[in-house]
């Protein structure tokens, strides 16, 4: 799936391959991940400061160097301005720095996965996996999600 939105020289296919990158890195639930700004990335390291996450809290997670360079590439299309990491694009191509809708992110999740065959596929599988490849690695997910 990722690389279906990585091969797509869209604008939507660079924002759309740093939103699967992201969810796929750093396991973070819809809500969570619509509401990271700009500032929240830390490109050296990876990190993303999770502001206000399930139950009001705050965290810090790291994205895999591979989705770093991702969402790189999202940033040098998106710009430098503050505001809302992941933005909707109009269909002029111009991108709106505002949040996206969790459901924009469930929509988008479900198109790149039927443009992969896949049948069913939601953001949450990103999460199970994510938390699946930390437990096999011995991370102990339990004070990290």
């Amino acid at each position: 799936m990722l690389a279906l939105a990585q091969a797509d020289p869209t604008l939507q296919g660079a924002r759309d391959a740093a939103l699967i990158a992201i969810l796929r890195g750093a396991g973070l639930r819809r809500a969570e991940l619509v509401n990271l700004d700009l500032k929240d990335f830390t490109a050296s390291g990876g990190k993303l400061e999770v502001r206000e996450g399930k139950g009001g809290k705050d965290r810090t997670v790291y994205l895999p160097s591979s989705a770093i360079a991702i969402l790189e590439d999202w940033l040098f299309v998106r710009g430098s301005k503050p505001g809302a990491l992941l933005c909707p694009i109009r269909f002029g191509g111009q991108v709106e720095l505002r949040r996206m809708s969790s459901q924009a992110v469930l929509l988008i999740v479900q198109k790149r996965a039927t443009e992969a065959g896949l049948e069913s596929f939601s953001p949450h599988d990103f999460r199970r996996t994510s938390c699946s490849d930390l437990l096999d690695t011995g991370v102990d997910i339990v004070h990290r999600l």
